[in-house]
């Protein structure tokens, strides 16, 4: 993606497909939570063996880990990637408690290419490239291989010129290069100040989903 490259309106709109979100799943789903003054949750039901497509079953807010127990039940959620800041206490609890068949943390910062997921202290650990993880997201949207719902555009709060939270947060995150300390150009992305958990939510969901198929780590 290039410079000044962005989820929009128009890619948003191509991932719309005539269905409504369902109350709850019967079979196996696979959730992303970003975590905050509130709990950013994105939860998908793969469309393929492979889990390359998938289609948005709950995209929402609660306010506890509680709360978010509940979804898992409800939604059959298998698979679950949580951020692990800024309440890392309440997460690794909740990863601990293993409230379904698997739990990773979700950790930003890794400066090399690609991914590591490791078992730590008796707990899956995601130590994600926070660029490529953001451009692997987006791709996903950018070839229609993630659904979403018919009412898309007004999911999540405060609806304003017929766009709700999700769209607006999907479309915050902004690509650009800067010089790091080596001087070397690098690509990341930055939020220009607005609110983007939905985004996020949506990189772990897809880190859940990428995860079944890692089957020689299990």
């Amino acid at each position: 993606m290039p410079p000044g490259g962005r989820l929009t309106l128009d890619v948003l709109d191509r991932c719309r497909r005539d269905y409504t979100m369902p109350e709850g799943c019967g079979e196996k789903t696979y959730m992303g939570v970003d975590v905050g003054l509130k709990l950013h949750v994105v939860v998908r039901q793969p469309l393929d063996e492979r889990r390359t497509r998938s289609r948005a079953v709950f995209i929402g807010e609660v306010d506890s880990f509680h709360e978010l127990y509940l979804l898992i039940q409800r939604y059959r959620v298998y698979t679950a990637v949580v951020d692990a800041h800024p309440e890392q206490h309440q997460a690794v609890e909740f990863a601990r408690k293993g409230p379904c068949s698997r739990v990773g943390l979700a950790y930003y910062g890794r400066s090399d290419p690609g991914h590591e997921t490791v078992r730590e202290n008796g707990m899956w650990v995601f130590r994600l490239n926070r660029t490529q993880a953001l451009e692997e997201m987006f791709h996903s949207f950018q070839t229609e291989a993630a659904e979403l719902p018919r009412d898309a555009r007004a999911l999540g709060r405060y609806v304003r010129e017929g766009l709700g939270e999700y769209y607006r947060q999907m479309m915050a995150l902004t690509r650009v290069l800067e010089q790091n300390s080596s001087g070397n150009w690098v690509a990341r992305y930055v939020d220009q100040g607005k609110a983007d958990h939905y985004a996020h939510a949506e990189v772990y969901c897809h880190q859940a989903l990428a995860w079944e198929g890692a089957r020689f780590l299990f």
